[in-house]
Parts: C-alpha cells; sequence; structure tokens
C-alpha cells in the first residue's frame, strides 16, 4: 500500500498552460529508488540499483526529504533546495534576497507573477543572475526570481533558494534516494541561452 493525499492542481495545470497534470509523485515512492531522469530521452526510470553513469558525472551529497544541496550563487557559497516540480531556474527565498541586495536589479521586472504554486500565483522580481555553481558545474546567465511572497517556503531563511527546472534540465540527473547522493552530467541543453518564460495564462 501507498499513501496518497488529494490535492486540487487544476489552477497550476490551467494556469501554466499543461494538457495534463494528474498528481505528483512524492518521496514515499522515491525514497527507495535511485531516480533516473534524462531529459535527452524525456524519460524517469525507477531502479533498484545505481546505473552506469558516463566519466563526466559528479555525486553531489545531499539532505532532507526534498534535497538540499551545496550551491554558490554569484560567488556567494550556501545551499539550496532542489525542486523538481519548479518550472523556474532560480528562485532567492526573501531572506537572501534582501541580505544580498538582488531586489531592484537593474535590468530586471518587478513584482510580475513568475508562476503558480498550490497556493496560487508567486510574485517575484525577474533578472538575469551572472553565476550559479552546482553539481561542481558553472552556469551563467541564469534567468532568476527573488521571491516577493509573505508566506510559506520562499520566506525561509535556512536555505538561501531553490533551483527549478530550467537549471536542472541542463543535466541527466540521478536521484539516489538510498544513499543521499545527486549524480549529474551535462546534457545536450546545457549550453542554451536560459529565457524568462511568464506563464501563459496569467
Amino acid at each position: 500500500d501507498v499513501a496518497a493525499t488529494v490535492i486540487d492542481l487544476s489552477e497550476i495545470r490551467t494556469k501554466l498552460g499543461f494538457a495534463h497534470l494528474d498528481g505528483i509523485v512524492g518521496y514515499s515512492i522515491m525514497r527507495s529508488y535511485a531516480v533516473a531522469v534524462n531529459a535527452d530521452s524525456d524519460t524517469i526510470s525507477f531502479l533498484t540499483a545505481r546505473p552506469t553513469v558516463p566519466p563526466s558525472a559528479t555525486t553531489t551529497p545531499f539532505s532532507g526529504v526534498t534535497p538540499i544541496v551545496g550551491a554558490t550563487i554569484d560567488g556567494i557559497p550556501t545551499r539550496v533546495i532542489i525542486d523538481t516540480g519548479d518550472r523556474s531556474s532560480l528562485t532567492l527565498f526573501g531572506p537572501f534576497a534582501h541580505a544580498h541586495g538582488y531586489y531592484g536589479r537593474d535590468p530586471s521586472q518587478s513584482n510580475v507573477i513568475t508562476g503558480y504554486g498550490i497556493g496560487g500565483p508567486v510574485y517575484g522580481d525577474v533578472f538575469t543572475l551572472p553565476s550559479l555553481e552546482i553539481f561542481s558545474r558553472r552556469l551563467s546567465g541564469v534567468v532568476t526570481r527573488a521571491s516577493r511572497q509573505t508566506g510559506g517556503v520562499f520566506t525561509g531563511s535556512q536555505q538561501a533558494g531553490s533551483v527549478g527546472e530550467g537549471v536542472l534540465k541542463r543535466f541527466n540527473i540521478v536521484y539516489d534516494y538510498p544513499d543521499k547522493q545527486i549524480i549529474a552530467w551535462p546534457n545536450s541543453y546545457f549550453a542554451l541561452t536560459d529565457r524568462f518564460n511568464p506563464p501563459p495564462n496569467g
């Protein structure tokens, strides 16, 4: 038996223009597997053993149910959440964004709807970050949102922010939950220019 929670995802599906969004696979299932996400082939595999990976792959330890890893944001060493359900590239949480002067950066879009979550619209300032180091790789020109939310995880101070699909899709990744490690290597999307994609139905 697998525990399940019933939630309404209709607003996310409608506002983001998804043809289907019928559910979310969570930790209660993933904790038993090495979950291989291959962006090149658009596949997800639930494996009982870690697969063979290329020599270029790096291994990053993580903690938590939702993985938390080390990263360097614009030269600042910190820790971030890996959020596979976030279509953005990088979200800076309020306390980190305030502490390091990321609001009102020029050029930027100020206090715009950047996406939708279970709690509704997500507001933030959108700008391009010079550099992000994650999984032992350096990315430049990362489209970033500094959260304007007044509640929820985006107001937390334990992590600097969260890394979403805009960055994660540049890698093929194995989330090895039993060993608490992320194995990642650049894929065919790695060098693509990052762009802000506002919600189509926002």
